[in-house]
């Protein structure tokens, strides 16, 4: 990154000029003010940081208070700055090429017709800039860019490699020739191995459903079934291209950014692409310190597209919008402090950090719909770990799809392909702060980071239909959710499906789980146990840190396991198809408080043998005579009727075979071999 940087007495000079500088406006709001934003005649203060307004810059255009400009078609400018109460807008398609874009508090920039925003490869100046908030657009006010709608993705029938047609299974609106197309892998990928990923393609031709594309496809794209033949996905291909974009001149030189900023600002950005952008890297964060003896080299917040402490009254809006990385930028969209919004049918792909973030732990009640996030993969493989890299000053930098800090959320119909993990619910390690109890009111809660929240915010106020295809370490990664419902995940070829981390007082809850792999190895043998522990589980629970653990009317199968571990409390699980290598290992420990199996159903996989269930200390169970007892030593045949084992308790199904010991007389498991 180019940076000019100047003498710290230089720098205290500008500090002192701002100081004495003329108050020109400050916000009010109802109740404490999140993030205060100060206008001056020289700068804009941001809480303890300032950004200068860049009026001694020799090309400028200035949008006065109360004035209404028009951009030209085709502009150039170092600075453009729309004042209190000043309106920008386009009379048509334009193209804006500019350094510094400022909209002040209660400024508006409208522009619904396609526009192409392009932040000019200028050095930072650190002089006039120590907190390097410009080389970009900031806005305090309201901005309105509204581009044509393209239909996001569809699904595509199977296809080999080495064809060049796709056939739609949906109709699409906007597609064009030329568009550039992401038809992701359904395949099963291991960290730290990469997805596949097709070259570069485009639309040659298109005609209804029928798409003809610039090169033939370098692998197939394939429907993924269980092994009996259940739905897993269908392959589906994205729409990359919009006919408005932010981009940067240079991504790889100095990247352009944009940030929402405070309580009085709102957006609406629809269909829009934001092409490399974003300067804040997966370097350890290292932000100018507020008495500026200290110059940072890798600040926080200057990222793609990043939403500040805004609690505007006013529903901002996201919708539609790519946010697609070239360069170094490491999260796409983000939400910092910032509450209420609407996060639908976007797509993030290449970020090396994140696609989609809440950053500190206090967002709420924003609603994340329908977006997608795929090929976010991380350049380094030893820093997988996001509670260890929160703690390394790198939060965040995993490769995860959707990396949901703030977790008091509507999460629904999201879907993570091919990253190295799809959606992180991260619970842990918060940082304090305040958010408003109810949309648009004061800050009125306290939050305090690993301690239960308001029931009417969280977490996750829904967490439903939800999808994660070939994320090569974990689909799902929880840590330290407490009482959150998860409804209808399905979860095809990732590594592990989905993770209880280490926290304490977690409480899993899946209803109606699908959760699927393409486990081959061994070919039939008896794989050792320890190597079927790295070979991917369906899902996976640290016993030790999970309280109690709920799971209804699930599909576990194609696995190398598809049960590692249960809860250290109470663990219940109804209705549920076990189709595996391994079953259930429960070798980790047991439920202390009561563990019930209502209505499961054991098949063999494949030409593995069948391993229905693994306890410490005792034989594999495969379906053969009594299943195992757990908790205890062996012990011998039971009085009829009598259950001997209080915490074990299976019933609910008619059976070809009884599993005498363990069960109530009347009740079976069934067994299909």
């Amino acid at each position: 990154m180019n940076r000019e940087v100047t003498p710290l007495n230089e720098r205290r000079k500008y500090v002192r000029i701002g100081v004495v500088a003329l108050l020109l406006f400050v916000p009010t709001a109802a109740g404490a003010q999140h993030l205060p934003v100060t206008v001056t005649s020289d700068r804009v203060t941001i809480g303890p940081e300032f950004v200068p307004r860049f009026l001694t810059l020799p090309t400028k255009l200035l949008v006065s208070a109360n004035a209404t400009q028009i951009l030209p078609a085709d502009g150039t400018f170092d600075y453009v700055e729309v004042g209190s109460n000043g309106v920008l807008k386009c009379s048509g398609p334009t193209k804006l090429t500019v350094t510094h874009f400022f909209i002040l508090p209660g400024g508006q920039f409208d522009c619904p017709f396609p526009l192409e925003l392009v932040f000019r490869n200028v050095p930072l100046d650190t002089t006039k800039d120590p907190f390097q908030w410009g080389n970009g657009l900031l806005n305090f006010g309201s901005r309105k860019q509204i581009g044509s709608v393209v239909t996001p993705w569809v699904g595509i029938s199977d296809v080999p490699a080495g064809v060049a047609t796709l056939n739609l299974t949906g109709d699409v609106i906007g597609w064009q020739v030329g568009d550039e197309l992401v038809p992701p892998d359904t395949g099963l990928t291991s960290f730290p191995n990469r997805p596949r990923r097709e070259a570069k393609v485009t639309i040659a031709a298109i005609s209804g459903r029928t798409v003809t594309l610039s090169k033939p496809l370098d692998f197939a794209h394939q429907t993924v079934v269980g092994p009996d033949g259940k739905l897993g996905v269908h392959p589906i291909v994205l729409n990359v291209t919009r006919r408005s974009v932010i981009r940067s001149e240079n991504p790889n030189g100095v990247a352009g950014h944009v940030a929402d900023i405070g309580e009085t600002a709102s957006w609406d950005v629809e269909w829009t692409a934001f092409v490399g952008l974003g300067r804040t890297t997966a370097a350890p964060l290292d932000d100018t310190s507020v008495d500026l003896t200290h110059v940072g080299d890798n600040e926080k917040g200057r990222y793609s597209d990043h939403h500040h402490h805004v609690h505007s009254p006013v529903v901002s809006k996201s919708v539609g919008n790519v946010y697609y990385s070239v360069g170094a930028g490491k999260w796409g969209h983000v939400l910092h402090g910032t509450h209420d919004t609407v996060v639908e049918k976007n797509i993030a792909i290449g970020f090396p950090g994140a696609g989609f973030v809440t950053e500190d732990g206090y967002e709420v009640r924003n609603r994340y719909a329908d977006n997608l996030a795929l090929y976010n993969y991380a350049p380094f493989t030893d820093k997988t770990q996001s509670t260890t890299n929160i703690g390394k000053n790198q939060p965040g930098i995993e490769g995860t799809g959707f990396w949901m800090h703030g977790v008091m959320q509507i999460f629904e119909g999201n879907q993570a392909w091919n990253n190295v993990v799809g959606m992180n619910l991260l619970d842990m390690f918060g940082k304090p702060g305040m958010y408003p109890s109810q949309p648009g009111g004061a800050f009125d809660v306290s939050f305090v980071p690993e301690l239960d929240y308001l029931p009417s915010n969280g977490p996750f106020k829904t967490f439903i239909n939800n999808v994660l295809v070939g994320n090569t370490q974990f689909g799902l990664d929880i840590w330290g959710l407490k009482k959150a419902p998860n409804q209808s995940m399905v979860a095809v070829n990732n590594q592990v499906g989905a993770i209880f981390q280490p926290s304490s007082g977690q409480e899993g809850w899946l209803t109606n789980p699908v959760i699927m792999s393409s486990y081959q190895t061994g070919n039939g043998t008896a794989v050792p146990l320890d190597e079927l522990y790295y070979q991917g589980q369906c899902l996976r629970v640290q016993t030790q840190y999970v309280a109690s653990l709920f799971i209804e009317n699930g599909y576990f199968a194609g696995c190398a396991t598809g049960l590692f571990g249960i809860s250290s409390g109470i663990t219940s699980i109804t209705n549920t198809v076990f189709q595996n290598a391994v079953d259930m290992d429960v070798r980790d420990g047991l439920s202390r408080s009561g563990m019930t199996f209502t209505g499961l159903t054991f098949r063999k996989y494949g030409a593995h043998p069948p391993r229905f269930l693994i306890a410490k200390d005792r034989p594999i169970w495969d379906g053969t005579g009594p299943m195992p007892t757990l908790g205890g030593p062996p012990a011998p045949s039971s009085p009829p009727g009598h259950d001997d084992y209080a915490e074990m308790e299976i019933s609910g199904h008619s059976s070809t075979r009884m599993l005498g010991r363990h069960t109530h007389p009347t009740d079976a498991r069934k067994i299909e071999r």
